[in-house]
C-alpha cells in the first residue's frame, strides 16, 4: 500500500488533460475544464491486488481524500522472454 507519506507516492499535476465535461457538471467552479489529469503509476513487481488512494492537495498543502480503487497487478506471460 502506497500513501503520500512514502517515497513511493506519485504526484500527478492537474490541468494536463482538458475536461470540458467538468465545466458542464461544475458550472460554478472557475476553470473546471482544467481539472483533468493523466499519469502513470508504477505498481512494482509484486503481483496481486493493490489499493490506490487518491487525494487532492491544494497549493497550501491541505489534502482532501477523493476516493480509492483496487487494481490487480499481474505479469503476463506475453511480456516474458521465451
Amino acid at each position: 500500500q502506497v500513501d503520500t507519506n512514502t517515497p513511493n507516492a506519485c504526484h500527478i499535476e492537474i490541468g494536463s488533460d482538458k475536461r470540458p465535461d467538468l465545466a458542464i457538471h461544475f458550472p460554478r467552479v472557475q476553470n473546471a475544464e482544467n481539472g483533468g489529469f493523466k499519469g502513470v503509476i508504477p505498481l512494482g513487481e509484486e503481483e496481486g491486488p493493490i489499493v490506490l488512494k487518491f487525494y487532492a492537495v491544494t497549493h497550501k498543502g491541505k489534502k482532501a481524500f477523493l476516493g480509492k480503487r483496487t487494481v490487480f497487478n499481474t505479469r503476463s506471460q506475453i511480456f516474458e522472454k521465451p
